[in-house]
């Protein structure tokens, strides 16, 4: 995760801030939050998946770049970051 070079240009954006958020909720509190990330100007995009239970380690993703589990950041939505 952080502050990485897209594949390509989005919303004339090179470069954006990707983050993860793991969260246990009800159906109404998700589409709600996909609603506020929608109407952001400063999120470019935004995925939303649903798992039957979410694991207490940490992806191979999060490891990279870390010595331990708890440097990992806790993380929010996907931000542009300005050029």
């Amino acid at each position: 995760m952080g502050f990485k070079r897209l594949a390509y240009p989005i919303k004339k954006s090179a470069k954006a801030y990707y983050t993860m958020l793991a969260i246990d909720s009800n159906y109404s509190a998700v589409k709600e939050m996909e609603r506020k990330l929608s109407l952001s100007e400063d999120v470019l995009r935004y995925v939303t998946s649903r798992v039957e239970k979410i694991s207490s380690t940490p992806s191979a993703p999060l490891l990279k770049g870390h010595s331990s589990h708890e440097e990992t950041p806790s993380t929010a939505a996907v931000e542009n970051e300005e050029n």
